[in-house]
């Protein structure tokens, strides 16, 4: 059952424009982490690969997989159904919802122990123009930072990723390579970032991982 999922899952991926997350990415990235309980979020969980590598890594090391809470988000219904019956069948509940986490973030007031993502790479046109200048994820450590440009909204997902954070979270995802140098507001936020301390490393991935993109990307 859970490969003909997986199987549907990757060809809706391959049709659709969005990138299926192979299963060694989410695999080293929850290795990475040191999942082993605590509350997972994932504001972009697509083909749900983290959450699914995240229990089967507790099974694999005898943790109970109760010790893990899972948190996400998606403004894709199919992928919302895709995930809540992979969850089910693993046993676990989760706290999924169908919405656009760009301008309706249904976890706002919410920190978490672990975020992993594979957002949609460059998005453009994502409706920049309707972050107001007050929204609380504008700010890194107290200080300012622009709303990203409307034609790319990789700098939105990263600073989305580091306002869910727990003091003492950590977050690995998957962005393509063009962040790691972007000029204008991307560069001025990720300066900020770097100040800030924030990032731990950062890991080349090989090329051709995912099925229909080119794109180099890191972790």
């Amino acid at each position: 059952m859970s490969i003909s999922l997986e199987s549907l899952q990757k060809l809706r991926k391959k049709e659709g424009g969005k990138f299926y997350t192979p299963r060694s990415i989410t695999k080293l990235i929850v290795e990475v982490l040191d999942i082993n309980g605590g509350r997972m979020f994932d504001p972009a969980f697509g083909s749900r690969g983290f959450f699914v590598s995240a229990i089967e890594k507790l099974e694999k090391e005898g943790i109970d997989k109760f010790n893990l809470q899972i948190y996400g988000q998606d403004s894709d219904p199919m992928a919302w159904k895709l995930t809540k019956m992979n969850l089910v069948i693993r046993g676990v509940e989760g706290d999924i919802r169908v919405r656009d986490s760009y301008h309706d973030d249904k976890f706002y007031n919410m920190r978490f122990d672990f975020v992993t993502s594979n957002p949609p790479f460059n998005d453009s046109a994502w409706g920049a123009e309707r972050i107001k200048p007050e929204d609380p994820r504008l700010r890194i450590y107290g200080a300012k930072v622009p709303v990203p440009p409307n034609s790319n909204a990789d700098y939105m997902w990263i600073l989305h990723f580091i306002y869910h954070l727990a003091p003492n979270g950590k977050a690995v995802f998957v962005m393509a390579n063009g962040a790691l140098s972007a000029g204008g507001v991307e560069g001025k936020i990720r300066k900020t970032i770097i100040k800030a301390d924030l990032v731990y490393g950062i890991v080349a991935c090989p090329p051709k991982l995912f099925y229909n993109v080119s794109l180099p990307v890191s972790l």
